[in-house]
């Protein structure tokens, strides 16, 4: 099962992916950008950021979520073509919370960041590329979203937990239904019931 997050740069993605994790520790945090520098460095930047690009939505990403009996908070970028191919290849229930902030604050919150935690090739200074951002996120479609700008710790909070009790009942849903798959597998044939 995945929990994919989508949002603007700087929407609050890192900050709920690590909260709910740690909330819930049977759940895997993976963040595209970790993944995207970790592949820079194995390809020792040799390659071209497109080449960058493709090795980690082709080869990295399916890697990372090939086991189907995990749980997956994927931390992405909420490029719907690029999703669509990925899980279109996964056998993974996903379910998309969208974190929504409007492009002042994600653009403070972005410039506030040390250098060397932005991420690259998406290194985001300008507010044009916020605002294509923001736009695109607030078009895409989510199981669940979350307003993180012009509200308090308290208020972020009860978002928080109002989408962990979604996200939790989905798991519950999800283990269900694996279990019926596989309790109807393995029932013994029905002249052997004793």
């Amino acid at each position: 099962m995945i929990v994919n997050l989508i949002g603007p740069i700087a929407s609050g993605k890192t900050t709920f992916a690590k909260w709910f994790v740690g909330k819930f520790n049977e759940w895997t945090h993976i963040a595209i950008d970790e993944v995207r520098e970790h592949t820079a460095r194995m390809l020792k930047y040799h390659s071209s950021s497109s080449a960058i690009e493709d090795y980690v939505w082709h080869a990295a990403l399916p890697n990372l979520l090939e086991d189907t009996n995990k749980y997956f908070v994927l931390e992405s970028t909420g490029v719907l073509w690029r999703l669509r191919e990925l899980f279109e290849n996964l056998d993974h229930d996903v379910y998309t919370v969208k974190l929504v902030a409007n492009t002042e604050t994600c653009k403070k919150r972005a410039l506030t960041r040390p250098q060397e935690t932005r991420s690259e090739p998406y290194n985001i200074d300008d507010t044009q590329g916020i605002e294509l951002e923001e736009f695109l996120h607030t078009r895409a479609p989510g199981n669940v979203t979350i307003k993180t700008d012009n509200i308090d710790k308290d208020q972020l909070m009860r978002a928080y937990e109002e989408a962990a009790r979604y996200i939790r009942r989905a798991q519950i849903c999800f283990d269900l239904c694996r279990e019926e798959h596989i309790i109807g597998n393995n029932q013994l044939p029905e002249g052997d019931r004793t």
